[in-house]
């Protein structure tokens, strides 16, 4: 739920960092406090703006007249058709709602979870899973006279039934916030199958943040370790954990040493014997904040809008030519005075952290537009492959509706392909009606070596409500599937599509060519070649029925010597 004065990020350079505040509230509640106000804006529905297919087809994870918002997503490591999501549900109050899906994020069946006795759940989930199949799942917990812990709960059967699996971080008085799961799943690790679990702490004494404390549980053990100091700054925010060889153990973060001006850095801490001891803080970069988002909660000194640069590490465990880069995204400012025009960033380390590469614009509109681009979800795939997910205003001429972007890269960030995911756009102002916490404060994603999927927090009814949605990109060498509808030499369509018995697939092709043409599953198996040769010139025509195989999306994929070209075929018996 992070209920902490969120941030938004400015990675900038030094001749930026110097700019004044301009506050005259004073904010008097805990640093990561659960009671904050929206900003006193009236505004009116101007109406969506121009909405278009995107290619893939949006699927809802919650349909619910009450809110769900910051979103998890894990896969299972055993069975990739298996994908678990959580966030707060607000029709429990505001406990954490889990989904879980077996086909491969095509449908989603809620789960049943056992709490405590006495206790409730306040959200700010997080997944994962282990190496044996087993999911996780941690969320803030009541504890009574307002004190806060660390709920984990543990499923054995693919995320349809929830049991507690221990409480952590129990100081009191005890105020955890932001909290991240993470499992060491690296083959050949000497902590393999280690359960990571971090926080942002408080001070001793104070709601100010303490500093990034951790626990760990290592393969067989019942019991979590003692907690462990991660970060020497205390003023911190936004922890993120990333798993990478020889079981190292990475935590990035915001350090804040200016409270004042609120400027501080980007870093990050290391570990190289599975959690026990940590590095000195590493700066990334350095950072100053601005509260200037439009259409986000705001509250008042020292910290201000909860939309901010969620920045997230990840480590390249693949057997690419990439494997153990280092890379982080996160959201910045890119206008001139340092308080608009957010983009997002991507640096890489090729050294395990001891330097970084100049920051990478990710999103591909045009720069110093004055569009917005927020709240970034990052993941590399068994391939190497990196995806962003990430929400974007580039749609709107007046910055304010909210769409779903994936970026994806095939070369370890040096370029990104850029797709619009959501098919209907978000009004953050009107989704607040319901929740002042509106769509921050983190969206998710995750990936196989077949399909990216993120997942992300939309209002696009435009009435208050919120729930969770997601989609399926399918992976190719080439590029992401889906998308063109044409291009080069060739066009694909299909017609009747979505299809109840048969359908009939064509292409256009400007030449002679050597083709193939063929019908993926979700999980990227190819489960009927309709063509492979040499094509003839002009209109190509293939009948198709799908009679022997389930209801769900099927992806018909033509492939050439000028590129790959992806549709999607929805099946309905």
């Amino acid at each position: 739920m992070k209920f902490y004065l969120l941030l938004t990020f400015l990675l900038a350079a030094p001749s930026l960092l110097a700019q004044e505040t301009e506050h005259t509230e004073v904010w008097t509640g805990p640093w990561n406090s659960h009671e904050f106000s929206p900003d006193a804006i009236h505004f009116e529905n101007p109406g969506l703006p121009p909405q278009s297919v995107t290619g893939f087809p949006n699927i809802q994870v919650t349909k619910s007249p009450n809110a769900q918002t910051e979103c998890a997503v894990a896969i299972n490591p055993l069975d990739l058709a298996n994908i678990i999501i959580a966030e707060i549900d607000y029709d429990f109050f505001a406990s954490n709602g889990v989904y879980t899906s077996t086909d491969a994020g095509q449908t989603w069946v809620r789960a049943s979870i056992q709490q405590n006795s006495g206790n409730s759940s306040y959200g700010d989930p997080w997944l994962t899973f282990d190496g044996n199949g087993n999911a996780y799942l941690c969320g803030l917990l009541g504890v009574g006279s307002g004190n806060l812990s660390l709920q984990i709960h543990k499923s054995t059967d693919k995320g349809k039934t929830w049991k507690p699996d221990g409480i952590i971080f129990q100081t009191d008085p005890s105020y955890p916030d932001e909290p991240v799961l993470s499992s060491d799943l690296v083959a050949g690790s000497p902590y393999y199958n280690t359960l990571y679990a971090a926080v942002v702490g408080q001070q001793t004494g104070s709601f100010f943040p303490g500093g990034i404390k951790l626990h760990y549980r290592r393969a067989g053990s019942q019991t979590f370790s003692a907690e462990k100091n991660v970060s020497a700054f205390q003023l911190v925010q936004i922890p993120h954990i990333a798993v990478g060889l020889n079981g190292k153990v990475y935590v990035s973060y915001l350090g804040i040493d200016d409270i004042v001006n609120i400027k501080g850095g980007l870093y990050f801490n290391k570990s190289t014997d599975g959690g026990d001891s940590w590095s000195g803080d590493k700066l990334i970069a350095a950072a100053s904040y601005t509260d200037t988002v439009n259409g986000f909660p705001r509250v008042g000194f020292p910290l201000a809008s909860r939309i901010g640069p969620t920045p997230r590490i990840v480590i390249d465990t693949s057997s690419s030519p990439r494997r153990g880069w280092m890379y982080v995204c996160y959201a910045r400012p890119s206008s001139a005075d340092g308080k608009s025009d957010l983009d997002i960033f991507l640096q890489r380390s090729t050294d395990d952290g001891e330097s970084w590469s100049a920051p990478i614009r990710v999103n591909d509109d045009p720069a110093g537009n004055g569009k917005d681009q927020l709240s970034p979800a990052l993941v590399v795939n068994p391939d190497g492959v990196i995806a962003i997910a990430y929400y974007d205003r580039r749609d709107d001429p007046n910055n304010l509706f909210v769409n779903t972007y994936c970026a994806i890269s095939y070369d370890g960030g040096f370029t990104f392909e850029n797709h619009r995911i959501s098919d209907q756009a978000t009004n953050p102002f009107i989704a607040r009606e319901q929740i002042s916490l509106s769509i921050a404060d983190y969206i998710a994603i995750t990936a196989t070596r077949s399909a990216v999927y993120p997942v992300w927090n939309d209002g696009r009814t435009n009435d208050g409500d919120l729930d969770t949605y997601t989609a399926v990109l399918p992976l190719n060498k080439s590029g992401v599937a889906g998308v063109k509808q044409g291009g080069g030499n060739f066009s694909l369509e299909i017609s009747p599509n979505p299809v109840k018995e048969k359908t009939t697939i064509s292409y256009s092709s400007a030449e002679c060519a050597e083709v193939d043409l063929a019908i993926f599953d979700a999980l990227g198996r190819k489960i009927r070649t309709l063509f492979s040769g040499k094509s003839a010139q002009g209109e190509n025509y293939f009948s198709f029925s799908p009679e022997n195989l389930s209801t769900g999306l099927y992806y018909v994929t033509l492939r050439s010597g000028s590129g790959v070209m992806t549709k999607v075929l929805s099946y309905i018996k």
